[in-house]
């Protein structure tokens, strides 16, 4: 007998091995969670990315686009004279021209107003030439405007006048000279600020149209190696935002800002509207500014921890500017735990049971110790392999006739000798059930890859195996027919073999588990050198244009999400292994599979 101390300790020991295994499984869990969380913010992060790459790669092709119409026009079409020439009107009050259309279609077309602070358009030759060009370049402005959305303005800025599209009223809007000293789209492309002439990004400023804070893409216009004038499309910080904020990003603060340190999107705390021009340093931690500038050329793999906070960050060239992502650890973790409320459920419940089952274990030690400790165990088996059906009716019989005794016991009476007796038989045979269950899922469920062949017992084995597809078929209201079992033994590898019939009868189960009559049969014919057994259910047949393929690896009849189309493949490299085979019958009237097994002779 097992001391009382002794099996307390085993007890006490399974259930802390059980709790720590628990324990793990969540935290497990949880670092998954966390995984999965941050890569679906990366996920979104690479969308805001992408997204903001193709409105900004889109505005500097149009703009490069432009740059080259009006070059070619400068070169080569000088003497062509726009139809919208003539429309040009001179206004004393305003101080110079700007575009009146004859034409009531030119305002509903998106194209632009030309104002100059010129008196006299044809005293220039070479000024009339420019503004020709830009008169016809007005149609590719206003095309492309209707195809890029997230532009407010594209136009043409020259030392006496801009175009700008769309059209703007005169009195709303009017060139100055004052324009082409204070914002940079005009500035930074003049030769002594861009001698290798090439297009920029400026900073941060305020729309003189009206339009609140917005940046713009400039590129030079050169003709006979003579600056000429600057083709500029804008876009507004509100169009940034807008790309952030139509994702499917719930958490942290994603920030868009430029070399200038001048914040370009952060829907909650910038706007175009804003009077004041926000700074990265006012929103994004200090150190994530230092490590993104410090890694430019570098791509993170992950979201990295960064002081309270989770990071991650990428180079933007083509905005000159740099995109980050932080959102506080605490945040992420509680999201993380709501995503795993079903399972924290679940532990505290395997964690209630746990316990539960440790106190109903201890009960009664001296009478029921060697029973509690295979009641246990069976329990353990239960959760760990999932065979909840096939154990509960045992233990509910072992319970029950257990209280019956201990009540008797209890009453301080005569315990009929005859009774007792029977009630410990019934105890006895349904513990050999549970064993005899979890010692058939055992051996199914063990690694025998590396196991020498032994003797097997085909009758033993095959009721082994068969323990593990009861509940499976009984769900399914399918009966399984055995013809009488050969006696006979075979050398094989037990849980190998097990897992080819297994795998035959669960296809059947799935064959007809649909079907108005639902079995599936199994039936032996031995020879001398061969054991060969055979599966037939009332499924469908196998078509004929499939059948040579059922043994391929990957090739499957079922549903996506149903099979892998292992199964069969498996089971025949395990038969090979045996010196066996598995085949399919499409002779036979039945759907049927045959196992072929070596015997000595």
């Amino acid at each position: 007998m097992i001391k009382i101390d002794s099996f307390e300790k085993k007890v006490n020991l399974i259930t802390l091995i059980i709790f720590v295994t628990i324990i793990y499984s969540v935290y497990r869990e949880f670092q998954s969670g966390m995984s999965q969380r941050g890569n679906e913010v990366l996920k979104q992060f690479n969308q805001i990315h992408a997204n903001l790459r193709t409105e900004s790669e889109l505005i500097t092709k149009f703009v490069a686009t432009g740059k080259k119409y009006a070059e070619n026009y400068l070169q080569s079409r000088r003497q062509e004279q726009s139809s919208w020439f003539k429309d040009l009107k001179f206004d004393k009050k305003l101080g110079g021209y700007y575009l009146k259309p004859s034409d009531p279609n030119y305002f509903s077309q998106k194209m632009g107003n030309l104002t100059s602070t010129l008196h006299n358009l044809h005293q220039d030759p070479e000024k009339k030439v420019e503004i020709n060009m830009v008169l016809n370049l007005g149609s590719f402005l206003a095309a492309t405007l209707s195809e890029v959305k997230a532009s407010p303005w594209f136009y043409y800025t020259s030392s006496d006048f801009i175009y700008l599209a769309p059209y703007v009223p005169p009195t709303d809007f009017f060139f100055s000279k004052d324009l082409l000293k204070e914002k940079d789209f005009y500035r930074m492309a003049t030769p002594e600020m861009n001698p290798e002439r090439k297009g920029f990004w400026t900073s941060v400023y305020e729309d003189a149209a009206g339009l609140g804070l917005m940046i713009t893409y400039s590129e030079p216009v050169y003709f006979d190696n003579k600056f000429k004038g600057a083709i500029s499309m804008d876009v507004t910080l509100d169009q940034f935002n807008n790309a952030i904020k139509n994702s499917d990003l719930s958490i942290g603060t994603m920030v868009l800002y430029n070399r200038q340190n001048q914040v370009l999107a952060e829907p909650s705390r910038v706007a175009s509207r804003d009077s004041k021009i926000s700074k990265a340093s006012e929103i994004v931690p200090v150190k994530l500014q230092a490590m993104a500038g410090g890694v430019k050329n570098e791509k993170l793999q992950s979201l990295v921890k960064l002081d309270a906070n989770f990071v991650y960050f990428e180079d933007f060239p083509e905005l000159a500017a740099t995109l980050v992502f932080f959102v506080p650890a605490s945040d992420l973790v509680i999201i993380t735990l709501k995503k795993m409320s079903g399972v924290i459920v679940v532990s505290l419940l395997c964690f209630w049971l746990l316990f539960w089952l440790r106190r109903t274990f201890l009960n009664d030690l001296v009478m029921q110790q060697n029973f509690i400790e295979n009641a246990k165990m069976s329990a353990l088996g239960r959760m760990a392999a999932g065979m909840a059906h096939e154990i509960n009716n045992p233990l509910a019989i072992i319970v029950g006739k257990t209280n019956v005794l201990k009540r008797l016991v209890d009453s301080g009476g005569v315990l009929d000798l005859a009774i007792l007796s029977q009630h410990l038989e019934k105890i006895l045979s349904t513990a050999n059930r549970i064993t005899k269950i979890i010692n058939s899922l055992r051996s199914f469920s063990r690694k025998a890859d590396q196991d020498p062949f032994f003797e097997v017992n085909l009758k033993d084995w095959l009721n082994e195996t068969l323990v593990l597809c009861k509940q499976t078929l009984a769900s399914e209201e399918i009966s399984l027919e055995v013809d009488d079992v050969p006696s006979v033994t075979i050398q094989a590898r037990e849980s190998q073999l097990s897992q080819v019939l297994i795998n035959l009868i669960n296809n059947s189960a799935d064959a007809v588990k649909n079907r108005p009559a639902k079995f599936i049969k199994i039936s032996f014919t031995q020879s001398k050198s061969q054991l060969s057994i055979y599966i037939r259910d009332s499924g469908d047949k196998i078509p004929k244009e499939v059948q040579g393929r059922l043994m391929e690896p990957f090739f499957t009849t079922k549903p996506p999400g149903v099979g892998t189309g292992l199964g069969l493949s498996i089971s025949l490299t395990i038969m090979k292994e045996h010196g066996g085979n598995i085949k399919y019958l499409p002779e036979d009237p039945l759907t049927c599979f045959v196992i072929e097994i070596p015997l000595k002779t």
